[in-house]
């Protein structure tokens, strides 16, 4: 079961995250045909705005899209930063309002928090866009008379052949908007995609990490005291196997020498589970046993195995399996 298999507690597991991948249709289907932007005077007499509205035509559609913008909001403490409303002027004289849900506060939905700080997310957010719209009057007062923080219900409006049929009931309050130019909309805005890239946009590349990176080196061994506490103190404290150890090839460091049998205690305690709890032929096999420990904390009722079971040649294999997988996943 363990042949082939490596892993690196350097390397946090990559965690594929995905935004509602449903919403974008919701908004077709409910077909959109423009923005209805509400203003009530203030004291001075001053038009300000506090509503802004969907026009839609499909009422069914139009409830189950706001549904879903109101669940971001809830999901995150009523925080109405989790719905991204950013406007976009173009050259042409249209504008663009592009819907997304807050990057972060989307991993922080989705995140386990006690996988937190143990994971590599990658992230993929669904956008959506209703252009075609012309810059005029009612939009240039709402943008210009917008003051941040200022409460704006969002919701929508149904109309049936042009004919006004009745507002939502339903509605969020929203207290932050966007505004941009084309050619100011920053690169990690949502907005990029939807309108269409950037003349020379290109999305950013994570930098390359070495594999002798400190950071990484640390990050191994925190994580193998803090996973294998028992199996870490035997090798280091009470010398357990060091007959062993000390015939193994000096190119190799300690720490590369207590994950080997770290991972090879750990793949034989998986090995005694019926049925198997993970697919070490899974490409993401990693976060399986990230899963795994953080749910299965060491203690000495662990299952060890004998001192026979450990061999140089077995050890020595294990480490190159490991440097293997840190050379493949180091920079996916």
């Amino acid at each position: 079961m363990t042949k082939n298999v490596g892993l690196d507690y350097g390397l946090k597991p990559i965690m594929a995250l995905i935004s509602n991948i449903e919403f974008p249709d919701l908004f077709k289907k409910a077909n959109c045909t423009g923005l209805i932007y509400g203003f009530c005077p203030n004291t001075s007499g001053e038009e300000i705005p506090h509503e802004l509205s969907f026009m839609m035509e499909n009422e069914n559609y139009a409830e189950q899209f706001l549904d879903v913008l109101i669940q971001w909001k809830d999901s995150s403490g009523g925080d109405s930063n989790a719905v991204e409303l950013e406007f976009v002027e173009l050259k042409n004289g249209d504008y663009t309002l592009v819907i997304s849900p807050d990057n972060h506060l989307l991993m922080k939905r989705l995140v386990p928090e006690h996988l937190d700080d143990r994971i590599n997310p990658r992230l993929i957010t669904m956008s959506q866009g209703k252009g075609g719209m012309r810059i005029g009057k009612n939009y240039l007062t709402f943008r210009d008379k917008y003051i941040k923080d200022r409460r704006i219900v969002v919701r929508y409006t149904l109309f049936k052949d042009g004919q006004y049929i009745k507002q939502s009931s339903k509605y969020f309050v929203k207290t932050e908007f966007q505004f941009y130019t084309e050619d100011n909309v920053p690169n990690d805005s949502n907005a990029v995609l939807a309108i269409g890239n950037k003349p020379g946009f290109k999305l950013p590349k994570p930098p390359k990490i070495e594999i002798n990176n400190e950071n990484l080196l640390t990050r191994r061994h925190s994580e193998l005291k803090y996973f294998f506490p028992i199996t870490h103190d035997k090798i280091v404290n009470e010398k357990w196997l060091e007959n062993i150890i000390t015939t193994i090839n000096k190119n190799y460091t300690s720490d590369q020498i207590i994950q080997a049998i770290c991972n090879l205690v750990l793949f034989e305690r998986l090995q005694r589970q019926k049925p198997m709890v993970i697919d070490l032929k899974s490409p993401g096999y990693d976060l399986s046993i990230l899963e795994y420990l953080i749910a299965n904390f060491e203690s000495f009722d662990s299952y060890f195995p004998e001192d026979n079971f450990f061999t140089k040649q077995k050890i020595e294999n294990q480490i190159r399996l490991d440097a293997k997988f840190l050379k493949e996943r180091i920079n996916i």
